[in-house]
C-alpha cells in the first residue's frame, strides 16, 4: 500500500511539476516577468508574452547597433565606421550623464526622453506652421496630418499598416534621390 501511495504523490508531483513548470519558466533568473500579451519579454532573457509575437533578443540590440554603425551600408561595421559610432556614444552619454558620475541613471535617462521629445515637438510645429506666426492653426494640423498619413501610405510597401525600419530607410533614400533630381 505504501508503495502505491508513493507511487501515486510522484505521479502528482510530476504532473503538477508540468503543469506549473511552464509558468515558472516565463520569468528569468531576475524574477523579471514576461512580456505584455503578445508583446517582447522586458528584458532579452525574458519570453514574449502568453499570446506570442517577438521576443526582445539581445541579437535584436546588437543588429540596430550595427545597422546605425554602418553608414556605407556594405553590410559590415569597418574599423572607422566602429570608432565614429563608438565616439557618437561617448558624446551622447556625456550630455545626458548630467551628475558626471559615468553612469546614466533612470532620471537621467527620463530627462533625455523628455528633451529629445520636446525637440522633436518643436521640430514638427516648425514645420506645420507655414505661415510662420508662432502658431499651428486647423489649418496647418489638417495638412500637417494629411501629409503624414500620404507618406505612411507610399512608405508601407508591404500593406501591413506600420512603416518599419527598412521600409522608413528606403523613403529616406528616395526622398534624398527626389531631391537631388529636382536641383
Amino acid at each position: 500500500m505504501k508503495r502505491h501511495k508513493k507511487h501515486a504523490l510522484l505521479t502528482i508531483a510530476l504532473a503538477a511539476g508540468m503543469a506549473f513548470g511552464t509558468a515558472a519558466f516565463a520569468y528569468d533568473k531576475d524574477d523579471n516577468p514576461p512580456g505584455p500579451a503578445g508583446g517582447r519579454g522586458t528584458n532579452w532573457e525574458n519570453p514574449p508574452g502568453p499570446e506570442g509575437g517577438p521576443g526582445a533578443t539581445p541579437d535584436r540590440s546588437r543588429r540596430h547597433w550595427k545597422e546605425k554603425a554602418d553608414t556605407n551600408h556594405d553590410g559590415t561595421v569597418d574599423d572607422t565606421e566602429r570608432a565614429a559610432a563608438e565616439a557618437k556614444r561617448a558624446e551622447w552619454k556625456a550630455k545626458v550623464d548630467t551628475n558626471g558620475d559615468g553612469k546614466i541613471d533612470p532620471t537621467e535617462k527620463q530627462q533625455a526622453i523628455d528633451t529629445w521629445k520636446e525637440k522633436k515637438h518643436e521640430k514638427m510645429e516648425r514645420r506645420a506652421d507655414k505661415n510662420h506666426d508662432g502658431t499651428v492653426d486647423d489649418t496647418e494640423r489638417a495638412n500637417a496630418e494629411a501629409r503624414r498619413a500620404e507618406w505612411k501610405e507610399k512608405a508601407d510597401k508591404n500593406g501591413d499598416g506600420r512603416v518599419g525600419r527598412a521600409e522608413r530607410h528606403e523613403a529616406r533614400q528616395e526622398r534624398r534621390e527626389n531631391r537631388r533630381e529636382a536641383r
